[in-house]
């Protein structure tokens, strides 16, 4: 028999500061705009906008990676790493004394809260990399190793600059290893670069807020409504109704709905983007933002809504028949099921554990027939399982049919006898007498062991059933 010889236990590569997060809330950093709803897009960041973290030293130290540093290389933000002129809305901003707040949702000891800012001529259709940045921090704020206010307000001297920017803080904790990192998009708006020319006087002042949402559906229709101090005001409204195919694409119908506020505002209003030379505001693909003349201060705010059409009946059907699950041989199985389709259906199954945790994965596409399919599953014990299929038609509509529970039992004809090998204790027998070099086979597998040493060896005693995070081939640790 080949062994295959694993540690029991491996040492943690990074700290993570499990009571320590937050966000800068002022001006809103790209995470935050995500959970505001003011980006779109942004996956697990619009829940957790105070959990970009990582290890401390930027910009010395290798991580977060250059090209990541929006996301702090945390695989699940990846989505913040997204970077063009207009792929984030913005905040306006002016040179000199400004004010940042964080919230400190779990506050903790604090080394320091630094900021960066991008060079002035920057590429804004690249990747956020270290040599965007002026790597000398604007502004450095003492922690004293104390713990923060919840809310805490500081005020830097921003420096000169025109046009789109992105300010990088970093909270750095003094009893970790580590920081928290948040982008925060902003625009400084122009400078004229005539200085023989008297500068373009704005009119316009802008609105909080931007102008971008989800993708629609033809049918739909997306309005946009205003509010002074006292709540909506009422019979000013604009709306859009999404007529074709091109529509839909939110970079599409953002534009067109811009266009059909300056065309019909009666210049109370002007929507997209302000040219910083030119102080005119022009509609664009993506994020478009609300100007209002700047003698009218009774506007606070606006907010879009939507409406959707009536979704036709759903024409494809599917059915789960022919269920059957395999004895669990060497920690394997396999379910088998025919998936009796009618129409064209992209097919996505998985099968849980008691735990939750997919032990099977299977994803096809089934065209008009009865299809039989199944799917391996591996690292499995006895006990309850469940199938669970999701089906989506070519408009994205969402079929979902029973899910099957079921038991996979152990197959009785396999020797389940433990092998002895050199007088190897089985798993977890002895584990008390567990210790650096300790070798132990595992009878789910039959694989030999062997416990790491100091600092390692330590965790080869921490198992139990309901925490196994340890167990040797088995935990997640």
């Amino acid at each position: 028999m080949k062994l295959k010889i694993l540690a029991l236990a491996v040492s943690a590569l990074t700290v993570t500061g499990a009571w320590a997060h937050g966000y800068i809330q002022e001006p809103a950093s790209r995470a935050y705009q995500c959970k505001l709803g003011q980006n779109l897009d942004c996956g697990n960041v619009t829940w957790e906008p105070q959990s970009v973290e990582q290890g401390s030293g930027f910009p010395s130290t290798k991580l977060p990676l250059d090209g990541e540093l929006a996301s702090a290389s945390i695989p699940t933000f990846s989505q913040l790493n997204r970077q063009s002129m207009d792929a984030w809305a913005k905040t306006p901003i002016k040179a000199g004394k400004q004010k940042f707040t964080w919230n400190h949702t779990a506050p903790h000891k604090t080394t320091s809260w630094t900021y960066y800012i991008t060079k002035q001529d920057w590429d804004a259709n690249k990747p956020l990399t270290r040599g965007a940045f002026e790597l000398t921090p604007f502004c450095t704020v003492q922690g004293n190793n104390k713990v923060p206010e919840h809310i805490t307000t500081q005020e830097c001297n921003v420096p000169e600059r025109t046009g789109y920017q992105v300010i990088y803080g970093v909270w750095r904790i003094a009893d970790t290893a580590n920081s928290f990192y948040q982008v925060i998009d902003v625009d400084f708006g122009g400078k004229d670069n005539d200085q023989n020319q008297a500068p373009v006087e704005n009119e316009w002042k802008q609105v909080d807020g931007v102008i971008y949402g989800k993708d629609l559906k033809v049918g739909d229709t997306v309005s946009i409504s205003f509010f002074d101090k006292n709540g909506v005001i009422k019979g000013l409204n604009y709306q859009l109704y999404i007529s074709n195919k091109d529509l839909t694409d939110k970079n599409r119908w953002s534009k067109a709905l811009a266009e059909v506020i300056n065309q019909q505002s009666q210049g109370l209003f002007q929507a997209g983007v302000m040219n910083s030379t030119t102080k005119t505001v022009e509609p664009v693909f993506g994020h478009n933002y609300l100007f209002i003349r700047s003698d009218l201060t009774a506007l606070k705010n606006f907010a879009l809504s939507y409406k959707e059409s009536q979704t036709p009946a759903i024409q494809e059907r599917i059915a789960l028949t022919h269920f059957s699950a395999g004895k669990i041989m060497a920690g394997k199985s396999e379910v088998k099921f025919n998936a009796d389709v009618s129409g064209r259906l992209n097919i996505e199954a998985k099968v849980y554990d008691k735990s939750g945790l997919a032990r099977g994965y299977l994803k096809t596409e089934v065209n008009n027939t009865n299809r039989a399919l199944s799917i391996q599953l591996e690292g499995i014990d006895p006990g309850d399982y469940i199938l669970k299929v999701i089906a989506t038609n070519a408009n994205g509509d969402i079929l979902q049919p029973d899910s099957i529970n079921f038991k996979l039992e152990q197959d009785t004809a396999e020797n389940t006898t433990p092998v002895v090998v050199d007088d190897l204790s089985v798993f977890p027998a002895n584990m008390s007498s567990y210790k650096a070099g300790t070798r132990v086979m595992h009878p789910r597998n039959w694989t030999v062991y062997e416990c790491l040493p100091f600092p390692n060896s330590g965790y080869c005693k921490q198992w139990s059933k309901s925490a196994n995070q340890f167990e040797p081939g088995v935990g997640t640790n």
